[in-house]
């Protein structure tokens, strides 16, 4: 039997590339077993689905390395000349390559993308979601939900060809094929669960004065619904950083009306990208102003979700004691003072507006 080249398929390609797949070999299995080892039929299913998915998700990828989202790195570790040879179809590695690229750029969705998979394949979806959700808060980074799935789909479905091309030919007494194949069909279908999974997303717009423990019950709902969490707080914090020194702990600068435009403006630009990744979306914010609740509305009927305020309320009392306590803290991420309370008190406008059959009122000093 003559053994085609194999090579690891590039699904990252240009279009054109994408016409045929690389020449996988036909295996059969030489372990007493006259079963064909590897169906590659299934591959050759699933293959098309994840370059369909790769096929949309370009513009995101231009878009994040316009937007300097991707990195450049210099080392780079390749398998050279791999091939399929001999009855036993054995893989052959000719050479391995440890090159410095200096123009190679990386995009740090594809980093983080095969430890959420692992966690996904493990069953702990909830820890896989929130892992990605905390990594987009700290790095500020919410476009990656546009192209993170793709990166997902195709960790996986390197892993799965490398099972099925690889580890069935290394000569070893343990081989199984049976429990190989079985191997090879988990990792296919999980492929395939992961790019037809359905996800029923939400928006929850949190609503409160500062103190109330909004923050603490945004981040439940998160938590509840593996959601992801996006702060007003955070945004200003790096508007205020790009902001000239001597304005960046001016109280008035803070909480300005311009300032404030950009945050409620920075929370749906990042909404955007997680509702279109069909993700629940939890905005942690004031949401005094009639306006900016209503800019929630309206991007939650574009993406066809359901948008649910929560109001958040507590004591007076107990808000100023936690506001007094906050401005102590060096590491807080929230400016707002019992100044900042009184002031968007006056101003606020109360959510008359919102459905009453999605609008929930919290307090968290409730025991109920």
């Amino acid at each position: 039997m003559h053994a085609p080249q194999g090579t690891l398929p590039s699904l990252a390609a240009s279009a054109d590339e994408h016409t045929h797949h690389p020449p996988w070999p036909q295996a059969t299995a030489r372990h007493g077993d006259s079963q064909p080892l590897v169906n590659w039929t299934p591959f050759d299913e699933v293959q098309m689905s994840v370059q369909g998915l790769y096929q949309s998700v370009q513009r995101s990828l231009r878009v994040r390395q316009e937007q300097g989202r991707q990195v450049q790195t210099e080392w780079d570790l390749r398998l050279k000349n791999v091939s399929f040879e001999g009855d036993e179809l054995e893989p052959v590695i000719r050479k391995t390559e440890l090159s410095r690229r200096s123009n190679r750029i990386m995009d740090p969705a594809a980093h983080i993308a095969p430890p959420v998979m692992e966690l996904a394949q493990s069953g702990r979806f909830d820890l896989a979601e929130s892992f990605l959700a905390q990594y987009a808060r700290s790095s500020d980074d919410f476009t990656l939900y546009k192209v993170i799935d793709y990166y997902i789909a195709e960790n996986a479905f390197y892993d799965a060809w490398t099972t099925a091309s690889i580890t069935p030919r290394a000569k070893s007494p343990t081989t199984k094929p049976d429990s190989i194949r079985k191997e090879i069909k988990t990792r296919l279908r999980w492929i395939d669960s992961h790019l037809s999974r359905r996800r029923q997303p939400a928006l929850v717009v949190m609503n409160g004065l500062p103190g109330t423990g909004k923050s603490t019950v945004a981040a439940e709902v998160a938590n509840i619904l593996k959601g992801v969490r996006i702060s007003s707080d955070q945004i200003r914090s790096r508007l205020l950083e790009s902001a000239p020194q001597h304005l960046r702990h001016s109280k008035q600068r803070t909480y300005s009306e311009g300032l404030t435009e950009r945050v409620y403006a920075g929370l749906l630009d990042r909404a955007r990208p997680v509702l279109q990744s069909r993700r629940t979306v939890i905005l942690d914010a004031t949401y005094g102003r009639r306006s900016d609740r209503q800019a929630g509305q309206k991007l939650g009927s574009f993406f066809g979700v359901p948008t649910v305020l929560i109001r958040v309320e507590c004591p007076e009392s107990i808000a100023m004691q936690r506001l007094r306590s906050r401005l102590k803290d060096a590491g807080r991420t929230s400016d707002a003072g019992p100044l900042a309370y009184a002031r968007l008190k006056e101003r606020e406008e109360p959510a008359r507006e919102w459905p009453r059959e999605f609008f929930l009122r919290v307090s968290p000093e409730s025991k109920e």
